[in-house]
């Protein structure tokens, strides 16, 4: 109730002259055993933190997590949500593959080693966005190492996303109509189809991976991409280690095949800066050059 000018007995007998003095007013006086109400405490839910970010932060966390253009603000704060799998511990393989997401490359470093990097990435090393990301989830409990592990994982590898690149053959039968490929003999046509779909699956699988993975890296760390652009790399790590004819990756073959490769359209090299010319490192055989 506001104060109200006096006089007061025109209010009723329950208001009393406060500061007769000074810039007096009417306060109505609380009876003998009651107290003022407590003010309430409003907490918000984490959906509700989440949806009251600004509209620019939301498209920040849109892209982020490589959702859809459609998604809305629910989608996001549910996808964030999502992220952190509360309760879940991050497997050894999920460690390593975050570690080289943040571009810990060391293979002879142990899975705890490598978290003992990650943890020293929360408080340095990150772009506002993702710094953002993080406090929101943190204002909901612990966020610590294993928590930035699986928002990571959740990022290169979003919803829709295998983890493994789909095949119609066993691993076992991959490696035996490979073998049969690279000694040169003439394979049955069924046989030389259902290898070129592995092998062709392998490679889209490998390009769209890189490039979530250096998307990650320019959009959290603010890292220009490094090493030979992924359609090369791919390329030669699915066919030419191989010894076998690689395909033309140009032509949109991904596209028109894969739905999970086709979803992810924002995810290509337009989305970063442009990749290093690749400069492979000399072999070393021991010869002296002459002039």
């Amino acid at each position: 109730m506001p104060p109200r000018p006096p006089p007061c007995n025109q209010y009723g007998s329950e208001y009393k002259l406060v500061r007769p003095k000074w810039r007096p007013y009417c306060r109505k006086t609380l009876k003998k055993g009651t107290t003022k109400k407590a003010k309430k405490t409003i907490t918000k839910t984490h959906t509700e933190k989440c949806i009251d970010q600004p509209p620019h932060i939301m498209e920040n966390f849109k892209t982020l997590l490589n959702l859809d253009k459609n998604a809305t603000a629910k989608d996001i704060c549910r996808s964030l949500k999502k992220s952190i799998r509360t309760g879940k511990n991050p497997t050894e393989s999920q460690i390593k593959q975050a570690g080289y997401a943040l571009g810990i490359y060391d293979k002879s470093k142990s899975p705890k080693e490598i978290m003992s990097h990650i943890e020293k990435k929360l408080d340095s090393e990150l772009t506002p966005p993702f710094r953002k990301m993080i406090r929101l989830l943190r204002s909901e409990g612990s966020f610590k190492g294993p928590q930035l592990v699986l928002l990571i994982l959740h990022i290169i590898r979003p919803d829709g996303f295998p983890e493994k690149p789909p095949q119609p053959l066993s691993d076992t039968l991959f490696s035996e109509y490979l073998l049969e490929k690279q000694s040169g003999k003439l394979m049955p046509r069924d046989k030389e189809a259902l290898l070129a779909q592995c092998l062709t699956s392998q490679l889209c699988h490998c390009i769209k991976s890189q490039f979530l993975v250096h998307k990650f890296r320019y959009e959290a760390l603010m890292k220009k991409p490094e090493g030979p652009n992924p359609y090369a790399l791919c390329q030669s790590r699915t066919f030419n280690k191989r010894g076998i004819k690689g395909i033309n990756i140009r032509s949109g073959v991904c596209e028109k095949r894969y739905d999970w490769f086709r979803r992810l359209d924002k995810v290509d090299g337009k989305r970063i800066p442009k990749f290093p010319v690749w400069k492979p490192s000399p072999v070393k055989t021991g010869k002296k050059i002459e002039n």
